[in-house]
């Protein structure tokens, strides 16, 4: 490596004061810089990115490579100035440099006389690498190694002198960086496929992120291929002690719930730690930039609460998996960081024995029992209060929680229901009617693992934590326990019949991507395991993550093209409906469509399509006479609860609320409202982007009957 000086880029007025990103346009010389904070865009021409392709930022350290010379060096974003690299040789065999796929890994600062630079070209079975001063790149073979990894690698980094390399499948190859560049392989690497959280999600990105002095990976669940986030999980690398007597051959990550006053922000396959008060944004946070179909995202999803919120920030980025978007870390000299600190709740909590009259701690308290207030004053209260607040209500005392005849019926709407944190056993349910919140402890829900929500009905919801699956009522904590089911992914699981009977049985269904296989496994009371059926597939079907509906006996499942099939759990028979015919022709992209839900509503199959987020929601029923589809302008006096797993839709209670399809989305950081999309005005309210959503929930309806009165 060699340095040099060149002129300095200018940059946008209070660059440094908060986290920045960078996008380098090669052809037309230029970066635009992104105020990641107010969402403000800057144009910068840069006369010497011409030719030249970004692999990477490391702090204020860019790398380039030229074109047509292949030079190779770093350019600082401060002084502009430049280490130099050996040039890019053959080693990659490829026509053009836009063809080169592969991350740079450095060991230490470019400046550092003890640096290693190291580069992981994907789906290739060597690694280069470089020290100071190295006129030529290090090719090492790692065939051995690679050949043992069952799918291409997809992502790499360095962390204490060795570099890390991670498999599509999620298996880790290690490397001692010294011993490589020195043209040997330690036998210190291994090779393990660790047991993560496996979600139903076929699509995941991975990240490497260093802080404070430990490894971090970010995974992140994605709906269909390239489209938008669904789940972040962040797991750190376990580090035995000199007293763990442990096989060094194996890796083991550790799942965290928290990363403490940091946050991450990743891109691109790159990832790096920031201390969140020094750049002024929300500790505990992941930053995520990522295109989707209206544009390039910015995500932020809260380890506090495991809801997140995102924004367009680039709209004319559509689907741009190649673009050159960086985070840049460097906090400018002398700048004071914004410091945004929110104050802690209030947290109030009510005496479930006596009532206490408003009166000072020094005055005489008159104490009265709950359960002395008149009956007809609480069958009164019940007629003016929501579900939430009946539920609420009905903890007071025990003689109150035996009054379910006096919970309106009408009020049973859906709530939105999610889990924060897994080992807290805390459950809040939204109302997204009232803007109410209820927060419940449920033993159930204290968790090792992360819940995932799959469906409701009756009152009861399936849940599964790893391969261990249960269904519970969260009103009354009844817990029905199900066999592990021991495969890797399913798209939906539901179930028939009341669990807690010998009639209830439980259903997955797994709809692999190429559309051309299905597999149904099912369980009843009594069985130890799992029954698999594979049934013979005479009709592609695109089959989605929304649960299948329960309609005279059979479960209905709506693909991404919006034909239907049909499980019949009687006789374990598949078929795909000739008619009504799919509502999309040819083929559609995995990306396509971000919703396709299908619902009962009173007594009709009902489908919600959106072809992507922002786009308007189409409703289609299903015109049983014809069996064909019919497009739908009015809900009438129903509400429409649509869930990437679940939707449920009722009779609204207010007139003022119906016709509208609600999303599992909240207005603000006070939950003060939900988000709809009303059929009226074909508008969302109160707005799209920049509201909340909960990464593991589930639309629940209480059973009143059989909830409270059993």
């Amino acid at each position: 490596m060699m340095l040099d000086i060149s002129c300095k880029v200018q940059f946008p007025a209070g660059f440094g004061r908060q986290p920045w990103l960078i996008k380098i346009e090669e052809k037309k010389q230029t970066w635009t810089f992104i105020n990641a904070i107010n969402g403000t865009v800057e144009e910068r021409t840069i006369p010497e990115m011409q030719g030249k392709k970004c692999f990477g930022c490391f702090g204020e350290w860019v790398i380039l490579v030229d074109e047509l010379t292949r030079e190779c060096f770093f350019l600082s974003l401060i002084s502009s100035s430049r280490v130099h690299l050996p040039p890019f040789q053959s080693f990659l065999q490829m026509q053009a440099l836009e063809e080169c796929t592969g991350k740079f890994s450095l060991t230490s600062s470019p400046t550092s006389p003890d640096c290693i630079t190291t580069f992981v070209p994907y789906a290739k079975d060597f690694v280069l690498l470089s020290r100071r001063h190295d006129k030529e790149w290090t090719k090492m073979a790692i065939t051995d190694c690679i050949s043992k990894v069952v799918c291409p690698i997809s992502e790499n980094t360095i962390y204490k002198g060795r570099l890390f390399i991670l498999s599509i499948s999620e298996e880790a190859l290690v490397f001692d960086v010294a011993a490589l560049v020195d043209g040997h392989i330690m036998e210190t690497f291994s090779e393990h496929p660790y047991h993560l959280y496996h979600g139903n999600t076929p699509t995941r990105d991975k990240y490497f992120v260093e802080s404070c002095n430990g490894l971090y990976l970010v995974r992140v669940h994605l709906f269909h291929e390239a489209q938008h986030v669904t789940h972040i999980e962040v797991y750190q690398l376990h580090e035995p002690s000199e007293e763990e007597d442990l096989n060094q051959d194996i890796i083991t990550w550790d799942y965290v719930s928290s990363i403490g006053d940091r946050a991450f922000f990743l891109s691109r396959m790159h990832g790096v730690s920031l201390c969140a008060k020094e750049f002024g944004v929300e500790p505990n946070c992941i930053y995520l930039v990522r295109p989707c179909s209206d544009g390039e995202r910015l995500y932020k999803y809260s380890l506090d609460d495991k809801t997140f919120s995102f924004n367009v920030i680039l709209p004319d980025d559509k689907l741009n998996f190649e673009g050159n978007l960086f985070w840049t870390t460097i906090p400018a000299s002398g700048m004071q960081a914004v410091e945004l600190g929110t104050a802690p709740p209030h947290v109030v909590e009510l005496n479930k024995d006596i009532a206490i009259s408003d009166v000072k701690p020094e005055s005489n308290q008159i104490t009265r029992p709950w359960a002395d207030l008149p009956i007809e004053l609480v069958e009164s209260l019940f007629q003016r209060l929501s579900l939430v607040d009946c539920v609420r209500v009905s903890t007071v005392c025990k003689t109150w929680s035996l009054t379910s005849q006096f919970i309106p019926e009408e009020n049973a709407w859906p709530w939105l229901m999610h889990s924060p944190n897994i080992d807290d056993g805390l459950c809040k349910f939204f109302d997204p009617i009232s803007g109410a919140e209820h927060t419940r402890e449920i033993e159930a829900l204290s968790a090792t693992e992360q819940l995932v929500f799959h469906a409701s009905r009756d009152g009861w919801v399936i849940i599964s934590e790893g391969n261990y699956i249960f269904i519970l009522n969260p009103l009354t904590e009844d817990v029905i326990d199900v066999p592990p089911l021991l495969v890797w992914e399913y798209n939906c699981i539901s179930f028939t019949g009341m669990p807690n009977t010998p009639d209830c049985g439980v259903f997955a269904f797994y709809f692999r991507p190429d559309d051309e296989e299905v597999n149904i496994w099912s369980w009843h009371p009594g069985q130890e395991t799992w029954t698999e059926t594979v049934p013979h597939i005479d009709t592609p079907f695109s089959g989605t993550m929304n649960n299948p509906v329960l309609f005279d006996g059979e479960f209905y499942c709506l693909d991404r093209r919006g034909q239907l099939g049909v499980f019949n759990p009687d006789n374990m028979k598949w078929r795909v409906l000739s008619q009504p015919e799919p509502i999309y022709k040819g083929e559609v992209p995995h990306h396509t469509h971000a919703c396709c839900a299908l619902l009962e509503v009173d007594g009709d199959l009902v489908a919600v399509i959106s072809t992507d987020d922002t786009d308007p929601n189409q409703v289609f029923r299903l015109d049983r006479s014809k069996m064909a589809w019919s497009k739908v302008e009015n809900l009438g006096d129903f509400i429409l609860f649509v869930g990437l797993r679940n939707s449920l839709a009722v009779r609204s209670p207010l007139k003022s609320c119906k016709n509208r399809i609600y999303l599992p989305k909240f207005d603000d950081r006070n939950h003060m409202n939900g988000v709809f999309y009303s059929m009226d005005d074909h508008r969302y309210h109160p707005r799209f982007y920049r509201v909340e959503e909960p990464t593991t929930y589930v639309w629940f309806q209480p059973n009143i009957t059989k909830d409270y009165s059993d």
